[in-house]
């Protein structure tokens, strides 16, 4: 009898054992079947919850706070803002899909910030539906680790973001997934792509978008020649040689015998100098067989709270014994203070440039002035007369006599003068002259320049 007893309370204990496993299967399998037959690499990426989920959590995070900007980023790149803030990683509310690695949500002075753990991709949900819907008071998202590839539902996403200028994201998304868009900009009449292409060209006139308000607008402005109401996120700033010839800031400068530094600077102002670490890409490419090949890259970082700067020598570049003078650098900004990175050229030149030709009884000195702008002081000597009606004489603050004139030139700027030669007797020894070396030594005599002032 007690054997029996036994027995059936190991029965009933089974029973119960496989029910129990039976529901929670049928749990897990229905939570699975939220998301269908998707593939989600975990293993360096997490889930963020649903739309609706994510827009209750920023409001309330928020907590009655204006909420100006929203920021989807690693915990890696923000952490220097929450230690700012003296905020606590586990401080913020969860918002992630359950049995994934953590994505925690913070407020820190009108910023939301939505943060990965460590260095983690964020996996946008594929029921993203209304995920940053009527938060009027935003006027900026920035998404870093934003991966749709997975999200099917993207409608309203963004709607009633009335003022919404600019959605920073570090490419176009992934919309292969998606199912449904409608909407997804709606109602956004601030909004525009890094190009200038605007949801509402017309507003508040016109309430018509010309462009569309569904996903195929979730692209980077531009990019491939198409629309787009997305901002690169990447701040780019580049330098190109092109066969002896840089290019930078709309200028060509003259390489040869220059060198010139590509300087990176967090802001020289301290008041708007990154208050987070800067992270950026510098990339070197070499114009080989028709096309731009990558050379070489490098991620680099700058402090935060620091008014610091990086410096990449920009030259030639020689690859198995092949020198390529079509080289370009570009620095792209991926996290930190946007708006405080910037970037120049500094161009050390040895001395303006002076060249000499003669021709049909006229002397002309063609001087390049380079980064040497101030005063320059020409004289010549009797039996030369310049040409007065060369626009190029007129200086400022100039000031001249019978064999001489001096005036300010500007920097980076090419100038022809003309002189004539009025004496039959220097014309007859220029023309008669051994060689052009010889010609050229005459002509330095006849007529010279000088820098007698450089500008501060």
């Amino acid at each position: 009898m007690t054997k029996k007893r036994n027995n059936a309370i190991i029965l009933i204990t089974v029973s119960f054992l496989f029910c129990f496993l039976s529901i929670g299967f049928a749990l897990v399998n229905d939570e699975l079947n939220v998301f269908g037959s998707l593939s989600w690499d975990l293993a360096r990426s997490t889930i963020l919850e649903s739309g609706d989920v994510v827009n209750d959590a920023i409001i309330d995070v928020a907590d009655g706070r204006a909420v100006t900007r929203i920021v989807v980023d690693t915990q890696e790149n923000q952490q220097a803002a929450l230690d700012a803030a003296g905020v606590k990683w586990n401080e913020g509310i969860e918002v992630q899909v359950a049995d994934c690695s953590e994505i925690m949500m913070h407020y820190v002075d009108g910023t939301v910030y939505v943060l990965s753990k460590g260095d983690r991709d964020i996996l946008v949900n594929p029921d993203s539906e209304g995920l940053f819907a009527s938060l009027d008071t935003v006027e900026e998202i920035v998404l870093h680790n934003f991966d749709t590839a997975n999200t099917r539902k993207m409608n309203e996403m963004f709607r009633g973001c009335t003022a919404l200028r600019t959605i920073y994201a570090m490419k176009s998304f992934d919309v292969s997934s998606v199912t449904d868009s409608a909407d997804m900009f709606a109602e956004c009449y601030a909004l525009y792509g890094g190009m200038g292409t605007y949801v509402y060209p017309n507003y508040p006139t016109e309430s018509a978008t010309n462009n569309g308000l569904d996903c195929t607008m979730a692209r980077l402005d531009g990019e491939g020649g198409n629309k787009g109401y997305l901002t690169d996120s990447f701040h780019h700033f580049a330098a190109y040689f092109e066969s002896n010839v840089l290019r930078a800031g709309g200028r060509d400068y003259t390489v040869e015998g220059t060198e010139a530094t590509f300087v990176i600077s967090n802001s020289t102002d301290s008041a708007t100098h990154s208050q987070i670490a800067l992270r950026y890409l510098l990339t070197v490419e070499i114009f080989k067989d028709g096309a731009w090949v990558e050379h070489t890259t490098e991620w680099r970082s700058m402090a935060a709270n620091r008014m610091v700067t990086d410096e990449l020598s920009v030259t030639p570049v020689t690859v198995d014994g092949v020198t390529y003078d079509r080289v370009r650098v570009t620095a792209a900004c991926a996290s930190g203070s946007l708006d405080a990175l910037s970037a120049e050229f500094i161009f050390t030149y040895g001395e303006y440039n002076a060249e000499y030709s003669y021709g049909n009884g006229v002397i002309y000195l063609t001087l390049q002035t380079q980064d040497r702008g101030g005063e320059y002081s020409f004289a010549w000597v009797s039996g030369i007369a310049p040409d007065n009606s060369d626009p190029n004489l007129v200086f400022s603050n100039v000031e001249s006599s019978a064999l001489g004139l001096s005036g300010e030139l500007n920097e980076y700027t090419a100038y022809q003068f003309c002189f004539f030669v009025t004496d039959t007797g220097l014309r007859a020894a220029l023309e008669s002259a051994a060689d052009d070396e010889a010609r050229l030594a005459l002509m330095k005599n006849y007529v010279s320049v000088a820098l007698t002032g450089e500008q501060n």
